[in-house]
């Protein structure tokens, strides 16, 4: 994906103009958090841009990635970096750091899959705990704000949701999640580790028997084994198999997934997906559930944001800020 003062092409949300930068090697990880600086936190994006998923690889060693950096500090409307990606060896880390540093702007690095629970600022670079604190302190930074995360706060409202999911109901102890963007199915199962749950990620094609195959807390990526680039509509059929056999699966106590939204992506998945959960529900012989899902997207999206959220809260789907703390929940639940 790409958005650049000169046009915008790939799988992305619209946002306004303004003075974060998002980049890195994780596109998912790059359209979820520009959503968010945007939706959440009311600040617009300068540029985001993919720069290849080998480019952190020791092959390469993020020339790409050095290039951006570079360019994004001679740019006078970039305000704050963010850096998304999977985490790299030691050494390239170690040169990416200096990098950030030379540019004599305030950066945020967030490293998919670490299990880092804290943040950490070291010269002038903030290592967030999880995209959403990333995007909150590129929204911060930007704005030349104090980093206050309320994490106490934060901690307190998710026990008090899972609480009150849990209130009256005998919940299955196991978890199917479902996810069209795979950043966030890893950030998902971070999360659940750190929890201290056991979780499996199939690394193989998605099936509706992967739910007898692998027994335990499943988080899928849908994109795997998939051809690329991605067909928006046969994704959605993929995912929509699966929420109806996890749905109506009486050992299932919680079910997550993610609404992709956007230029690029399926018209109008929110629907769908609802669709497929009742019927799985449907055929539901025994056990409660609760059914959770995050979007991706902003108010300027074609599939209008508020209607979809909306529409999956009057099915009974508990729609979480993001895919982190849908995670956060889940462990407190079980």
């Amino acid at each position: 994906m790409a958005v650049l003062p000169s046009g915008a092409f790939g799988i992305r949300s619209r946002t306004a103009r303004g003075p974060v930068a998002v980049f890195g090697t994780s596109a998912d990880a790059i359209h979820e958090v520009c959503s968010l600086v945007w939706d959440h936190y009311e600040t617009g994006v300068s540029c985001a841009l993919d720069v290849g998923c080998r480019d952190l690889t020791p092959g390469v060693g993020g020339l790409m990635t050095e290039k951006t950096a570079e360019l994004l500090a001679a740019d006078s409307e970039t305000r704050c970096l963010c850096l998304v990606a999977h985490e790299p060896v030691p050494e390239i880390r170690a040169h990416l750091h200096e990098v950030l540093t030379r540019t004599g702007k305030p950066s945020v690095v967030r490293y998919l899959g670490t299990s880092e629970q804290t943040s950490e600022m070291r010269d002038g670079v903030l290592y967030a705990a999880g995209l959403d604190e990333a995007a909150q302190a590129a929204a911060l930074l930007a704005a030349g704000k104090p980093l206050e995360f309320r994490k106490q706060c934060a901690k307190c409202e998710v026990c008090f949701k899972a609480v009150k999911l849990r209130e009256g109901k005998a919940l299955p102890k196991r978890l199917a999640a479902f996810f069209s963007a795979g950043d966030l199915a890893l950030e998902t199962a971070a999360f659940l580790r750190a929890g201290g749950m056991h979780v499996t990620m199939p690394v193989v094609p998605a099936s509706p028997g992967l739910l007898h195959a692998m027994p335990g807390h499943l988080v899928v990526d849908m994109g795997v084994g998939t051809d690329w680039p991605p067909d928006p509509a046969a994704d959605v059929e993929r995912k929509s198999a699966m929420l109806r056999t996890a749905a109506a699966d009486a050992s299932v106590g919680a079910l997550m997934f993610d609404v992709i939204l956007g230029d690029g992506v399926h018209a109008d998945p929110a629907p769908v997906l609802l669709e497929a959960v009742r019927q799985g529900l449907a055929g539901r012989q025994s056990g409660d559930i609760v059914v959770m899902a995050s979007i991706t997207g902003t108010k300027d999206d074609p599939q209008d944001f508020a209607r979809s959220k909306a529409l999956l809260k009057a099915g009974g789907v508990v729609v979480v800020p993001t895919a982190a703390k849908g995670a956060r929940i889940v462990s407190e639940l079980f």
